[in-house]
């Protein structure tokens, strides 16, 4: 393995010991960065890594699909039966405090 990690550049492809194939992502003198293909993204101390270049391809990441915008009926909706929810939650909130007055009033 090339102990060397300066001959590297920011989107190389190597390969480590134990994680595989993986693209750096960053370098600096300090720290370098590399997204393995199996492993998730780790962080190395530049002048301790391992690594060798690779002629493995990167793999194709799925294309996520986008998120359904909320319209304007929606958003009402909700708002609407939010209100209705704090509104009859505190109405039963001042029955029963009053009925409680009402009780202690009367002994």
């Amino acid at each position: 393995m090339a102990k060397n990690s300066g001959a590297f550049a920011v989107n190389d492809r190597i390969n480590h010991e134990m994680y595989g194939p993986g693209t750096i992502t960053d370098l600096s003198q300090q720290r370098t960065t590399i997204e393995f293909d199996t492993n998730g993204r780790h962080k190395f101390m530049t002048s301790m890594v391992q690594l060798e270049r690779s002629d493995v391809a990167a793999p194709t990441k799925p294309v996520r699909a986008a998120r359904a915008k909320k319209t304007a009926g929606t958003a009402a909706k909700k708002t609407a039966g939010t209100v209705a929810k704090k509104t009859a939650g505190t109405a039963a909130k001042k029955t029963a405090g009053t009925a409680a007055k009402k009780t202690k009033t009367k002994k």
